[in-house]
């Protein structure tokens, strides 16, 4: 799951964006996508690649190609923002000139797609436009995978030291109730470091607006074919 949270002290509320009961006056507002490093694992493991690092290589090879395609990562519905458990995945654009590379690479910015979709619900919730966005996850492993985002999201990413933030989390919590910090705002300004940050670029700006823009048309355009794939089940 690819999952972006946003912490403001105004709640304006957005459709299908989760806001969580504030907490010394600040509001999470958050929401899962349901695909993100699956993603990269579902596409190595229908290609028969041995491992997913594969995949990574793969996209690598074609990040300098002219042949654009678009992925939807709805391979099991989705959540945010869409709400939809009907989804379905798909490559769109598909001609002979795409190259197993170019799939790889489509699928990698499909989670990115699908990252930009709802950090604009997010932004909306939170009421400020976001200046970047700490990453962490196994996901973030990948530098490709790192700058893809930063460039579809068009937000600087900045790449944790330790990216398994879930139970690191939990850790300064526990700091935080035995003392060792102040508070959650002390813990995580001593403890969260930065380890590297990736910054979008410009040269790819307009391409990926115009990526985008056919992720959303794509998603609309089937949401009526894909709900006839699950009546044909029943």
């Amino acid at each position: 799951s690819e999952v972006i949270g946003v912490i403001s002290d105004e709640n304006h509320g957005a459709p299908g964006i989760i806001t969580f009961p504030p907490l010394t006056g600040w509001y999470v507002h958050a929401g899962p996508t349901q695909m993100g490093g699956a993603t990269a694992k579902w596409f190595a493991d229908f290609m028969g690649f041995s491992t997913i690092d594969k995949v990574f290589t793969r996209a690598q090879a074609a990040m300098d190609s002219a042949h654009p395609l678009v992925f939807l990562p709805h391979l099991m519905g989705e959540r945010a923002p869409l709400w939809n458990p009907q989804a379905k995945g798909a490559f769109l654009g598909l001609t002979s000139a795409h190259t197993i590379n170019d799939l790889a690479r489509a699928a990698l910015e499909g989670v990115g797609h699908a990252a930009r979709l709802l950090l604009t619900p997010l932004e909306q919730a939170a009421g400020f436009t976001v200046a970047n966005l700490k990453l962490s996850g196994g996901g973030a492993r990948s530098d490709l995978w790192c700058q893809i985002k930063a460039d579809i999201m068009n937000r600087p990413l900045l790449r944790l030291t330790n990216i398994d933030t879930g139970p690191f989390g939990a850790a300064l919590i526990a700091g935080v109730g035995e003392g060792i910090y102040a508070d959650y705002a002390a813990a995580a300004g001593e403890a969260v470091k930065v380890e590297r940050e990736f910054i979008p670029t410009p040269a790819k700006r307009e391409y990926y607006d115009a990526l985008f823009g056919l992720y959303q048309e794509s998603y609309q355009a089937l949401v009526g074919v894909n709900a006839g794939f699950d009546k044909c089940l029943g």
